[in-house]
């Protein structure tokens, strides 16, 4: 007996490719290439689109690139927790 798959809508297509590079893309980011990435921003001076051509990788995009970069390791960025003042001034805003 043959059984034949029904063919996916174009929503489930991309929800099954969107879901198939995600992890795709997190077996991508290593150690060596997250140095390289952290090279590459300041050889050229966070021209994401000439870095993401550096990467032989079709997922690795202009967006991916700086999204990692600035989620990772841009240093003017603060990631710790608000101080008590912040708090206070962000609940007297809203």
């Amino acid at each position: 007996m043959v059984v034949i798959k029904k063919p996916l809508t174009s929503a489930q297509f991309l929800k099954e490719k969107k879901k198939r590079s995600k992890s795709e893309l997190a077996k991508f980011w290593t150690i060596k290439n997250d140095k390289l990435l952290v090279e590459y921003a300041t050889l050229h001076q966070k021209a994401w689109g000439k870095i993401a051509a550096l990467f032989s990788n079709s997922l690795v995009t202009p967006k991916i690139v700086k999204d990692r970069f600035q989620n990772k390791f841009d240093k003017s960025i603060r990631r710790a927790r608000f101080s008590p003042d912040e708090d206070k001034i962000i609940i007297d805003i809203y």
